[in-house]
């Protein structure tokens, strides 16, 4: 995978494995599903006092859901354009893909791609330990291949930070 600079900003990602282009169209649905009005790791408890606290979900969160909502839209319109790569499926070559992540929407990217991760490791209630251990050494296969995607994004998602920082 390679991510290059386009002229007046954005990004242009080429030779995205397939393996990773099947996760990454799951990221939009997985986004969908979550709730900015809920509480849990994504979307934790700001105050501990309960009047502090409504007053915050009274003015905040909506504001919150209208940001999440536009990180979702915004990674699901980015992978709508994505397309084969013509030039990466020679004979005996695995199909790549080629992705434009537009100036301005790498925050959203980076953004939506952590909360996945995160609610992924919260779902399958993934230990550190098990975190540091390769997919293969886990026993149950639901969980290796959740910690796949988890490091599957996580490569992504800092392919996408250093390119914006260079």
């Amino acid at each position: 995978m390679e991510i290059h600079p386009l002229p007046g900003g954005g990004l242009l990602v080429e030779h995205i494995p397939a393996a990773l282009v099947t996760i990454l169209r799951t990221v939009p649905a997985i986004l969908s599903g979550l709730d900015p009005y809920s509480e849990g790791p994504l979307f934790p408890r700001a105050f501990e006092d309960d009047e502090e606290e409504a007053q915050w979900k009274r003015y905040a969160r909506p504001d919150l859901a209208h940001l999440f909502q536009t990180r979702l839209e915004v990674i699901a319109g980015d992978l709508a354009g994505m397309e084969l790569q013509e030039d990466g499926c020679g004979p005996g070559e695995e199909e790549s893909f080629r992705l434009v992540i537009p100036a301005g929407h790498e925050a959203a990217w980076l953004a939506g791609l952590n909360a996945v991760r995160l609610f992924i490791y919260t779902k399958l209630k993934f230990s550190p330990e098990e975190m540091k251990l390769e997919p293969q050494e886990l026993e149950d296969p639901a969980k290796a291949l959740a910690l796949f995607e988890i490091q599957a994004l996580a490569v992504f998602q800092q392919a996408i930070l250093e390119s914006t920082q260079g």
